[in-house]
């Protein structure tokens, strides 16, 4: 006998037993009684028959959905790599040392390039003199009369003075050219000296020659020369066309005061003779003066440094000029280069 039909007889007893209980007994409670007791035995055979698999095939189902979390693990496995940022830390590391890098290497080529260096060589590019003789050279053999090739600037009273000299000290031949006052004007000179001497031959010293206004020594440049009664010009290359004394300190209408003038600069000696700086005031008296040897020029310069203190004695304010020369080493006496320039002497 199946269920069903179990159920169906239980049914049916149940109807008779309605139909013959007495009314003493409500249909109501009889039918509460009947059916509160037919839920009581479905839940005793539901659990053992139905509900019992159900429970035992979820549990069999969560094995299985247990291990889809085991792949879900995998990839968060995955994310420790992602913690491979300190592989980026490196990258970052070297970048702000790299940065500093450029910056410490401008600065040490600023510390070069900010050279006082150039500035303290003893012999910078010198300048092209004044009064410039190219022609002729030192030495030279000459007929009169003389070819003369210059370049001049005229002193303070707009003048050059062209001057030859005989080995006793006179003076054969005197020229003045006049030219425009305007300051350190320079003009081509090509000029005819005329001589005649009483013997074949002597030594001569040609000069070029500027004053100031008050009869002072401005610049002076000079060549000794062989002179000839007879014969012909073998004419020689100057030694040099640069300026042989450059000052650097003082600069003109500079004031000094203390009763000392400390003078420094460059020098291309025209002989071994000492070197020698007089302060000359407006009237020609000696204010003051001192000299000191002839610096040696180091091989592949063409000038040396030098510096001397020059002495001096004022009252007052005193308007002088100093002048830097060199007397001759040779027969014929006197200067043989001059430069000068003007300073204001205080006691």
């Amino acid at each position: 006998m199946n269920f069903t039909s179990f159920f169906r007889g239980w049914v049916l007893f149940g109807l008779v037993l309605i139909l013959l209980i007495p009314t003493a007994c409500s249909r109501e409670d009889l039918l509460n009684l009947l059916f509160t007791a037919t839920p009581t035995l479905t839940l005793t055979f539901t659990p053992s028959a139905t509900l019992t698999p159900s429970p035992t095939a979820s549990a069999t189902a969560t094995p299985t959905s247990s291990p889809t979390p085991q792949p879900s693990e995998t990839p968060t496995a995955t994310i420790a790599p992602s913690d491979t940022q300190p592989a980026e830390s490196p990258t970052f590391g070297p970048s702000p040392t790299r940065t500093p890098s450029p910056s410490l290497t401008a600065t040490e080529t600023e510390i070069p390039s900010a050279t006082p260096i150039p500035s303290i060589t003893p012999t910078p590019t010198p300048h092209l003199a004044f009064l410039r003789l190219s022609k002729p050279g030192w030495m030279s053999k000459v007929v009169s009369p003389i070819r003369v090739e210059a370049v001049v600037s005229p002193g303070e009273n707009g003048r050059v003075q062209i001057n030859l000299i005989g080995e006793d000290g006179r003076i054969i031949s005197t020229q003045e050219l006049r030219y425009s006052l305007q300051s350190f004007q320079r003009y081509m000179l090509q000029q005819k000296v005329d001589f005649t001497i009483p013997g074949p031959a002597e030594y001569g010293r040609l000069e070029i020659r500027t004053r100031d206004r008050r009869g002072r020594d401005m610049s002076l440049t000079s060549v000794d020369l062989l002179l000839l009664s007879l014969g012909r010009d073998e004419i020689y290359a100057p030694v040099s066309l640069l300026e042989p004394y450059i000052i650097y300190y003082p600069e003109e209408n500079d004031v000094i005061k203390g009763g000392l003038l400390l003078v420094n600069g460059a020098v291309q000696p025209v002989n071994q003779n000492p070197i020698i700086f007089d302060l000359v005031n407006e009237t020609g008296r000696v204010l003051g003066s001192t000299r000191i040897s002839a610096p040696q020029v180091e091989e592949g310069q063409t000038h040396a440094a030098f510096s001397a203190a020059v002495p001096y004695q004022v009252s007052g304010l005193t308007d002088a000029r100093l002048i830097m020369r060199q007397e001759s080493a040779g027969r014929i006496s006197g200067n043989v280069a001059i430069t000068s320039l003007l300073v204001k002497l205080q006691p």
